[in-house]
């Protein structure tokens, strides 16, 4: 937890906000709210004001939310998110700003009928994206040291790389030495192919097994990479 960075991220935003006479912002976009609040539960919203951060999550992730943004005040929800927010924003009565393009539409429904009329919306698209877009000077080390944990990796996973051996097993031994180095996780899903499915660009790994030819007469892609939170 880089509490220092954090906060300037959300002075940032609140910057932003004035400029654009909006009284809060709604992030729903989940690596948003990862930017903004070091929060990575996979349910949440994030409500800044120029007063208070705010961060929407359930029960399960009391203790995570706790951990992970000590700086926002922790709400847990009551029935769905959406409505937990929209009653929320009612109290406080503000102009919000929100990603229409980052909404359901039965999000989107639930957040106005909770709000009712109190909440005046505004479409925000790309504040927060073009902060992210920025790359502070460790953001640049991390891309980097991220780029090197791939590299090693892919070194390591050519060399298991014989016939017989399963796109499946290539796919998971990339998960497995991604995690073993420091790594949260792959960015996406490892791409693994052998044979005629190279000519598949986003193949998904299966059972099939590297055949017994020559290199010259058989091909495969390999594509990993690591996650780095920025």
């Amino acid at each position: 937890m880089n509490a220092p960075l954090y906060a300037k991220r959300i002075e940032l935003v609140r910057a932003a906000l004035r400029a654009k006479r909006l009284g809060a912002l709604l992030v729903t976009h989940l690596p948003n709210v990862l930017y903004l609040s070091g929060f990575s539960g996979d349910s949440g919203y994030l409500v800044i004001e120029q007063e208070r951060t705010t961060l929407f999550t359930d029960g399960r992730f009391t203790v995570q939310a706790h951990e992970e943004s000590p700086q926002a005040k922790l709400v847990l929800q009551r029935g769905s998110l959406a409505a937990t927010v929209g009653a929320y924003l009612a109290r406080v009565k503000p102009v919000a700003g929100y990603s229409p393009a980052q909404l359901t539409l039965s999000t989107w429904q639930g957040l106005r009928k909770a709000a009712g009329s109190k909440v005046r919306w505004r479409p925000a698209e790309g504040i927060v994206e073009a902060l992210r877009a920025i790359k502070s000077r460790s953001e640049i080390e991390t891309m980097r040291a991220a780029g090197k944990l791939a590299c090693h990796v892919m070194s390591e996973v050519i060399a298991l790389v014989r016939p017989g051996v399963r796109e499946l097993d290539l796919a998971a031994e990339i998960g497995y030495r991604i995690r073993r180095k420091g790594a949260t996780g792959e960015s996406f899903d490892a791409i693994v192919a052998a044979g005629p499915r190279t000519a598949l660009p986003h193949a998904r790994p299966t059972d099939r097994r590297i055949a017994k030819m020559s290199w010259s007469c058989w091909t495969w892609v390999l594509y990993c990479a690591a996650i780095a939170a920025i």
